[in-house]
């Protein structure tokens, strides 16, 4: 079975790499696709033989791109392709029965700037043995790394012959855009300066994700109704960010001084079925009678989805200020 694909190109890989038993093949130049990663991840992490190839520059081994020592310590195997013959190619093999092969990078840039495509092959196992025996041809001559390589942006050459940069910008601009998020625009913004088209998409989704709503409940872990370690939900799921919330808590022991302010985030009353972002500990607060003294927190969440932690003792004014960068906040 041969089929053509013009469209969903990857999420018919992802399909595959799924269903993948016992090995995966890639050799793709350019990578920079969090999805893809993420799911030859998952797969060498489940004991499943994942090789892959790729060119080391900018594209890929640039300091915002993808946690290739992740893969690496997961089990994966990775080679950075002969810089003198630079690799070409984009094609997958899976289980040794399933190939896909095409113009399509891995890339934000080729799935969402150009027009690919790739051909999809089950079954026509003369085809496939030359494609495995080519990726083993090619694994042979390199070095199977133990470190990644990050390369500076702030290193980047000037002189860009490959137009790397615009590669580079406009690959970021479209993960931005998919992700609706702001850090990979900055990014872009900063490789390819003055470009309009990039300038505009940032003023745009800058926009947007200033609407941006919290995704789930945050809150510290408290004494509520009589009940310990429960939820007491701060910021609640669908709040419009920027947003901020101060509670008072007091003690509820005698001659109690310290208080940890232990913040999670999720929908359910009793703390262990949340998932902990962090702790900190308020370790001055005057010996008084059970709650005669306390501190006030305040939770205050910005539109990147940044969470900023503050506990204000209430007798002395001192305070403690903790921030959280944790994915998935806002969307």
């Amino acid at each position: 079975m041969e089929v053509a694909l013009f469209k969903g190109i990857r999420q018919e890989i992802l399909k595959e790499l799924d269903q993948a038993q016992t090995h995966i093949r890639a050799a793709v130049a350019w990578f920079t696709n969090w999805d893809l990663f993420d799911k030859l991840c998952e797969q060498a992490s489940a004991g499943k033989r994942v090789e892959l190839i790729v060119i080391d520059d900018f594209i890929n081994n640039g300091d915002w791109g993808l946690d290739f020592q992740r893969f690496i310590d997961l089990g994966g195997h990775l080679y950075y392709g002969d810089p003198h013959h630079p690799m070409h190619h984009k094609f997958c093999v899976v289980d040794d029965h399933t190939l896909f092969n095409g113009s399509y990078n891995w890339t934000y840039y080729a799935e969402s700037k150009n027009v690919e495509n790739t051909i999809k092959v089950k079954g026509n196992q003369p085809l496939i043995k030359q494609f495995i025996e080519e990726f083993d041809a090619l694994r042979e001559k390199l070095e199977k790394r133990d470190t990644a390589i990050k390369r500076d942006f702030n290193n980047l050459s000037l002189i860009d012959l490959f137009s790397v940069r615009n590669y580079l910008a406009f690959d970021l601009l479209s993960r931005g855009q998919q992700e609706r998020s702001l850090k990979p625009v900055e990014v872009a913004t900063r490789t390819l300066p003055k470009n309009s088209i990039i300038e505009q998409a940032y003023r745009r989704l800058t926009e947007e994700v200033i609407r941006k709503k919290t995704i789930t409940n945050l809150g510290v872990k408290a004494v509520v109704n009589g009940v310990q370690d429960r939820l007491f939900v701060q910021i609640p799921k669908g709040e419009q960010v920027p947003f901020e919330h101060t509670h008072y808590f007091r003690t509820v022991h005698d001659n109690q001084t310290k208080v940890s302010v232990e913040t999670y985030k999720g929908q359910y009353e009793d703390c262990k079925y949340n998932e902990k972002i962090g702790s900190f500990l308020v370790a001055d607060l005057p010996k008084k009678p059970a709650e005669q003294t306390g501190v006030h927190i305040t939770f205050s969440l910005d539109k990147d989805g940044i969470l900023k932690v503050v506990a204000t003792n209430a007798d002395t004014g001192g305070s403690m200020e903790v921030i959280y960068d944790v994915e998935a906040l806002v969307f």
